[in-house]
């Protein structure tokens, strides 16, 4: 449960679930439904989001999203783990291609390389020549 107060002295709560990278949250206020999501994109970083929808709904409108970087930690840095191609999130799942092993997140990412992997294989190469 989080528990907000608003700048009128209004209090809110939302409650929810937390799994291993995201916390959901949400509370319901007439016919809408507020829904608060933190997902934790990696040590020094993680985003937050505000969605309403209508109850009785399951399609959500995304209000905002923030992005945030942990105070003192630049943002760029990585955790070691290898990074999605597609993304640029967590890989979790290893791709060959010429047999060169690629790192995407999702089955989705994992097609979308699959459908064009010297799109991405050339992005990743200017990100990293870029960064030098």
């Amino acid at each position: 449960m989080l528990q907000l107060q608003t700048p009128k002295n209004d209090s809110l709560s939302f409650v929810g679930t937390l799994n291993q990278k995201t916390l959901a949250l949400e509370r319901r206020d007439g016919e809408q439904v507020h829904r608060l999501v933190f997902s934790l994109l990696h040590a020094n970083r993680f985003l937050y989001r505000y969605e309403t929808r209508a109850v009785n709904k399951s399609l959500v409108t995304k209000q905002w999203t923030v992005g945030a970087t942990k105070e003192g930690e630049p943002f760029a840095a990585g955790d070691g783990r290898p990074e999605c191609i597609v993304t640029g999130g967590a890989g979790t799942m290893a791709v060959t291609y010429q047999g060169k092993t690629y790192y995407v997140c999702c089955s989705g990412c994992r097609q979308e390389f699959l459908d064009n992997p010297m799109k991405y294989i050339n992005e990743a190469a200017a990100k990293k020549s870029k960064s030098k």
